[in-house]
């Protein structure tokens, strides 16, 4: 007769202990939180993450449901997504808020599946959760940042146009397509920028070689209507700064992308002009000033030239129109003097107003003669002008003078040339009272 009736039992009941022992250890050793329901949605079980998680113990969690343990915002979401569960079958998936144990709501990614009892009715599910906190700030702070950068792209003073690795465009700002003229940006859909012939041969080299590029060029519209570009409402030439800067997807990779900005600087350069105009010329007559004609002396002296000439004009009379008929009648006289002094030698010649009343021509490669047939030139231009009577009268006084330059400087030459002039000036001073 059996001494032990009761031992297998008992042994079963040990091995199913150990079995659950086990079991329970290893879900206790996933980091992640695990938990595990009924169907009535009253918890059986967890791991020490989800303990941890949410901040209380195994046995406070059991046979609870998420209304007792859960703000009941969030406990009615848990439970409708536990319901459509039931419902479906299958693996859930969803992101939802959970109150952490540090007081914050974290937002997690859950992924359950539905257990079934052998008859295969839903017996239960169990649960894992994600904690994507993290990564739903830096997705955050991401959509931000690009939001920002987007804003900023799309309000930008600067145009602004990115390439495809063939240069093909991919994006272009509000203020590039107006830099440009172009009102509907489908109209510059597919524009290479290796077929614009506005950036030179040597830049697309060196961009296609990884090197960025910087540059200020005159844009032309004539040549973007000849090659058929695109569509502008703009003509003629604008002045532009662009930076063309090629991006890499790693060190040493070809360009995956051309980043271009780009600056209408027509304004600048113009003024620019102006000023380097008003540098160098007389604001009364248009002519050019001493400054520019004391360069132009130590150009002439430093080229290969084999003579230059100079001839001196000083107006006769204009201290006299100044104090009798006032400075404007002066500067008449001064602007029609110049003019007629301009008309009267090559465009080659460089003729400078330098003093209130003194003009000054520097005539390259001259010989006695030229010089002879400038000032003859002059005498019969100033003799048209008075006949036809369509300005102030104008009498000026000649001097001129010419050397080899490698004999002579050109200030000697245009010493010479004054002192002609005021020996001129004194044979007609007689009878005109002084000048």
């Amino acid at each position: 007769m059996d001494q032990h009736p009761h031992q297998p039992t008992e042994q079963k009941t040990d091995d199913c202990r150990d079995r659950l022992g086990f079991l329970q250890g290893l879900i206790d050793a996933i980091p992640n939180p695990i938990f595990y329901k009924d169907r009535d949605g009253r918890y059986l079980g967890c791991n020490k993450a989800f303990e941890a998680y949410l901040g209380t113990t195994r046995t406070e969690i059991v046979g609870k449901t998420v209304f007792d343990l859960s703000p009941p915002d969030l406990a009615a979401r848990y439970h409708e997504m536990d319901e459509r569960l039931f419902r479906d079958g299958g693996v859930q998936e969803y992101e939802a808020s959970v109150l952490h144990d540090d007081g914050n709501r974290h937002e997690v990614e859950f992924h359950k599946a539905v257990f079934l009892a052998p008859d295969g009715r839903p017996q239960g599910l169990v649960g894992v959760i994600l904690d994507i906190t993290e990564r739903k700030r830096a997705e955050e702070a991401l959509r931000v940042s690009e939001e920002r950068f987007r804003i900023i792209y799309e309000q930008s003073p600067i145009g602004i146009e990115l390439y495809d690795e063939r240069g093909e465009l991919l994006e272009i700002n509000a203020a590039c397509l107006e830099i440009f003229g172009v009102a509907d940006p489908d109209a510059v859909r597919g524009f290479r920028l290796f077929e614009d012939p506005n950036v030179s041969a040597s830049a697309k080299l060196r961009l296609q070689g990884g090197e960025e590029v910087r540059y200020r060029t005159p844009f032309s519209f004539d040549l973007v209507r000849e090659h058929g570009l695109y569509k502008t409402s703009m003509s003629g030439i604008i002045h532009i700064d662009v930076i063309i800067t090629p991006i890499s997807a790693a060190d040493g990779a070809p360009p995956a992308r051309y980043l271009v900005q780009v600056q209408d600087v027509t304004e600048a350069v113009l003024r620019e002009e102006n000023l380097n105009y008003l540098s160098m010329h007389d604001q009364l007559t248009g002519l050019y000033n001493r400054a520019y004609f004391e360069m132009e002396m130590e150009r002439v002296q430093k080229s290969r030239m084999d003579t230059a000439g100079v001839i001196v004009c000083d107006i006769d009379g204009l201290k006299a129109i100044n104090d009798t008929r006032g400075h404007q009648a002066g500067d008449e006289l001064i602007r029609a003097a110049a003019g007629i002094i301009r008309k009267s030698f090559r465009d080659s010649d460089v003729v400078a107003r330098i003093g209130g009343d003194e003009f000054v021509a520097i005539v390259p490669n001259c010989t006695p003669e030229i010089l002879v047939t400038a000032s003859l030139r002059i005498d019969r231009n100033i003799a048209a002008h008075n006949l036809a009577g369509s300005g102030p009268a104008v009498a000026v006084s000649i001097g001129a003078a010419c050397g080899r330059l490698a004999d002579r400087r050109v200030i000697d030459i245009f010493n010479d040339a004054d002192a002609n002039m005021y020996a001129d000036k004194a044979k007609r001073r007689s009878g005109r009272g002084a000048s």
